[in-house]
């Protein structure tokens, strides 16, 4: 028990850290107090923060991932590129969210910076990192079994809504078999927010998210590369919104902020 929770506890404890450095560099030092109050008492963080699971590592190397990317553009020393490449590989060969985050940094990156050529470390170099580490990530799963491509291609599949119930493979992937009309998703979705999160502080976080909408300051939107990456992961998989509890994890770090 105390091995298998021990990893994702002091990855979680990282994550704390690294969103008080994140919401400092972007604000000051008591909003960033305020926000990791609230990010570390989440019962989100709380709950799967301690879960043995992909959830609390992937949030900690994307979060590593920004800092160093925060980093990197202040400063342009490669110390801090080669720690955004470290931790963005950890986070890709983790778990999913990890590649949404990709785009969100290619375009953060390419509209503040002046040098914004295609032949650049970010433009560039961060997409094709992406794909070579995917290509990493399915040599060493063909490796292990030449069926796993294809389960985890299926198994995606089956949480996009694209694999019917009629479909051959519903028989071996049972959530497939899971049906639900709309309101039962939003009745469903809503009730997990506010076990996760209690209903006041999403409100608090739209309201914030409707105070920033004008900001164009590069440190502050940032946040919106993890309000990207969360929201676009919960659409894309939608049908584990509502068959897993931890699929909203992802929010806990934008809404805190």
């Amino acid at each position: 028990e105390a091995a298998a929770r021990g990893l994702p506890i002091a990855l979680t404890l990282g994550s704390i850290a690294l969103l008080f450095f994140i919401s400092r560099r972007i604000y000051d030092e008591s909003l960033a107090l305020l926000a990791t109050g609230i990010f570390a008492t989440l019962p989100a963080i709380l709950f799967i923060g301690r879960k043995p699971g992909y959830e609390a590592p992937t949030l900690f190397f994307i979060l590593l991932t920004l800092g160093c990317y925060l980093n990197y553009r202040e400063s342009n020393r490669s110390i801090y590129l080669v720690g955004l490449f470290v931790s963005l590989g950890a986070a890709l060969m983790t778990d999913w969210p990890a590649y949404l985050l990709v785009p969100a940094l290619v375009l953060h990156y390419g509209w503040y910076e002046k040098n914004n050529r295609i032949i650049n470390p970010i433009v560039l170099g961060v997409p094709l990192f992406s794909l070579a580490m995917l290509c990493v990530f399915g040599f060493f799963s063909y490796l292990s079994d030449p069926q796993n491509i294809g389960s985890v291609v299926n198994q995606g599949m089956t949480y996009m809504g694209l694999i019917g119930t009629d479909s051959p493979l519903a028989l071996r992937y049972t959530e497939a078999n899971i049906t639900f009309t709309p309101m039962q998703f939003i009745k469903q979705t809503l009730g997990k927010i506010d076990n996760l999160y209690a209903y006041p502080v999403p409100l608090m976080a739209l309201f914030g998210a409707w105070f920033e909408r004008n900001e164009r300051d590069a440190s502050r939107t940032l946040v919106w590369t993890l309000v990207f990456v969360a929201l676009s992961y919960c659409v894309i998989f939608y049908r584990s919104v509502y068959i897993h509890l931890w699929h909203t994890y992802y929010l806990t770090a934008p809404m805190a902020i």
